[in-house]
This record gives structure tokens, C-alpha cells and sequence, in this order.
């Protein structure tokens, strides 16, 4: 099963996709987690695309993170896959359709987390203050971030169209991760 989680940021993608992997055997592939992972190890691309994209905010181009993303899935052997921010764009939709159809496979679910932006823009900062730093934390980012999400979510949501689940990610994390295994485990 091969599911995606798409959201604002500070909506909970990232905390129900730990919990699938934790207890139901996911397999997660973060967008977020490829980038700072490159950028951690000090790479010439995780550097680029900090400094020209991420660091304001912006999304990476298309192809790039693609071929990043897809790099990742080539090196999984389950089938149980969350996707964790992606696919964002429709030409990022595209792109994973025939990828999967070359791969004999196919979305499943994709799962929109709702959330207000004055929460959303609350939780990023809260959890800058907590434990997990980010380096893409700024208010211009932060802006950006959720107007390039606002930009392409009708355009993912008509992609998906039947296969487009909404949750109100102003639920509890419990109430949500529930509410999803009753779409994963059918």
C-alpha cells in the first residue's frame, strides 16, 4: 500500500507517519527528511538547495526532489510506503504516476491534512522552541511555505480525485491515526 500525506506545515504528516512506521510496518519517505539529511552530510546539492530554495521557504524544483524521492523508494523492498509531503504539485503527481506504473504499482490513499494557517504557523513555532530545530524556520519562510501548499492543493486534491481522504489535522493524534488505520487496514 502505498499512501501519501499532504498538509500544511505544522499539520501532523510527520508524527502520523512515525506511528505508521512504529506500529504497522510503513516505511517512510519524507521530502523534508531527503533534504536536511543531504544537507546534514554537507553536500554540494544539500547546500545549493538550502541556500536558493528551502532556506526561504520555497519548494525545490520538481525534478529535483523527484529524482531524490524516487532514488529513496528504488532502495525500499516493502510495499508499505507513507509518503510524507509528496507529491505537492501536480507535476510532482505526474511524475510518481509513472514512476509507480513503471514500478507495476500505484497510489492508494492520499491523505490532505486541514489545518488554519494561524495554527499551522503556531505549531511550527512551538515546535522550533521544542526539541526539534529546523533550519527553515523563519517568518518569511514560514509565509512561503504555506502559500506555495495553498497554491497546489486544489491541483493535487483533482489529480487524486476518489482516491483523496480529508482530515482535520486540528483532531487529536490519536483521533487521526485512527481515523486513518480504518482507510489503510479496509
Amino acid at each position: 500500500m502505498i499512501i501519501s500525506f499532504i498538509g500544511p506545515s505544522g499539520c501532523g504528516k510527520g508524527a502520523e507517519s512515525k506511528r505508521l512506521c512504529e506500529n504497522e510496518g510503513f516505511n517512510i519517505v519524507s521530502t523534508g527528511e531527503l533534504l536536511r539529511k543531504e544537507y546534514e552530510d554537507g553536500t554540494k546539492i544539500g547546500k545549493e538547495l538550502y541556500l536558493k530554495y528551502w532556506k526561504n521557504g520555497e519548494w525545490v524544483p520538481d525534478s529535483i526532489i523527484s529524482r531524490m524521492l524516487f532514488t529513496k523508494l528504488d532502495k525500499i523492498k516493502s510495499d508499505k510506503i507513507v509518503l510524507d509531503a509528496y507529491p505537492r504539485t501536480r507535476k510532482q503527481a505526474l511524475l510518481l504516476d509513472r514512476y509507480l506504473e513503471k514500478n507495476n504499482k500505484s497510489m492508494d490513499l492520499v491523505f490532505i491534512f486541514n489545518l488554519d494557517d494561524k495554527i499551522s504557523e503556531e505549531r511550527i513555532l512551538n515546535r522550533e522552541k521544542g526539541e526539534e530545530k529546523r533550519l527553515d524556520i523563519s517568518d518569511k519562510a514560514i509565509s512561503n511555505r504555506l502559500y506555495n501548499y495553498h497554491k497546489n492543493e486544489d491541483k493535487i486534491r483533482n489529480f487524486y480525485k476518489k482516491k483523496v481522504i480529508d482530515i482535520d489535522a486540528t483532531l487529536s493524534i490519536d483521533t487521526i491515526y485512527n481515523m486513518i488505520l480504518k482507510y489503510i487496514i479496509n
